[in-house]
């Protein structure tokens, strides 16, 4: 019970965006319905010349330090300029607009080509256009959230202290969810499955597990004794999740894991784009080839949240504030 306890008061003190209309990514620290999985390339190909060191950091704006959530599209930056909202800034720079108000803290944001959504404490699950108007009351399910993430037509998150993932059809749909997961922490999907990482309750026995997007009741397990995974993302049938520490891959078709580095700290969210793995932690914002290889910090400073885009992959600072863009 104490374990559980600090586990879940580890989750709740976290409280400290990507998609695009014009290369139809619906998600992107996590699943992209369109150009950023499959091998297809975004419109101009920004994130591919990345691959061949064409791409350069930069310091966009000077966002609030310690957000773990962020979203972005071809123009616009979604982030929290507190626990309590949601807004919008141009990447090209502009002023900023406030999207919504939250009554209790945002956990995590996701996006498709029209609409931000997130989930709060409580079990809310809300959203908004992207071009400003009402706040909605996407689902619902009683418990407090750590992550959610979406397809082309279903929202999906997960509840870790009642042990349960839940879904609903977008923009706004009854829920449904199963129980019997051992602290499902993080949540993702790919053309053909929703992924998720349970944390557990003891060292050695977290989990990945699947289910089939759009029937939670065909979950299947892939691997068990994971050391307490808690960030997760995935493309074309390869799964990537990491432990405070360490970043693994499972290869599609494959049973045994790969490490891809294990001398990180903190590590916060994953990303992926292509041929590149994105990620962000106490250690800064870095990248991995997927195949393995050398870990390239892209820049050293402490960071807390990831967004991959085809305009470029944002990280938001831990400690200070601002928001870096790697891109051409």
């Amino acid at each position: 019970e104490t374990l559980m306890g600090e586990r879940h008061h580890a989750l709740a003190s976290l409280l400290l965006l990507a998609s695009s209309a014009g290369c139809r990514v619906d998600a992107t620290v996590g699943y992209n319905e369109g150009a950023l999985s499959g091998g297809k390339a975004c419109e101009t190909d920004a994130l591919a010349r990345c691959q061949d060191g064409a791409c350069a950091v930069t310091d966009l704006f000077d966002a609030p330090h310690g957000a773990v959530t962020l979203q972005a599209d071809d123009t616009d930056l979604f982030f929290l300029p507190s626990q309590l909202s949601l807004a919008k800034r141009p990447i090209a720079g502009g002023a900023v607009t406030e999207l919504a108000a939250a009554t209790t803290p945002i956990m995590r944001l996701t996006s498709d080509a029209t609409h931000v959504y997130w989930i709060e404490q409580g079990g809310k699950v809300r959203g908004v256009p992207k071009a400003g108007g009402a706040l909605f009351e996407a689902s619902y399910v009683f418990g407090n959230p750590s992550d959610v993430t979406l397809d082309a037509s279903h929202l999906y998150w997960v509840l870790p202290d009642l042990g349960q993932v839940a879904m609903a059809t977008k923009p706004m749909g009854q829920s449904t969810h199963i129980s019997g997961e051992n602290w499902p922490t993080a949540i993702t999907t790919d053309g053909g499955y929703v992924y998720w990482v349970n944390a557990g309750n003891l060292p050695g026995t977290g989990e990945l597990r699947r289910a089939k997007r759009g029937d939670l009741k065909t979950r299947e397990l892939l691997l068990s004794e994971l050391d307490a995974p808690l960030a997760i993302t995935a493309a074309a049938g390869d799964v990537y999740w990491a432990s405070k520490t360490s970043v693994f891959k499972l290869a599609d078709g494959e049973t045994s894991p790969q490490t891809l580095a294990n001398d990180l700290m903190e590590i916060q969210q994953l990303g992926v784009a292509g041929e590149a793995l994105y990620g962000v932690s106490m250690d800064g914002f870095w990248t991995i080839p997927v195949v393995g290889g050398k870990r390239t910090t892209l820049h050293p400073r402490p960071m807390s949240a990831l967004a991959v885009a085809c305009s470029g992959v944002f990280a938001s600072h831990w400690l200070e504030d601002g928001l870096e863009r790697y891109g051409r």
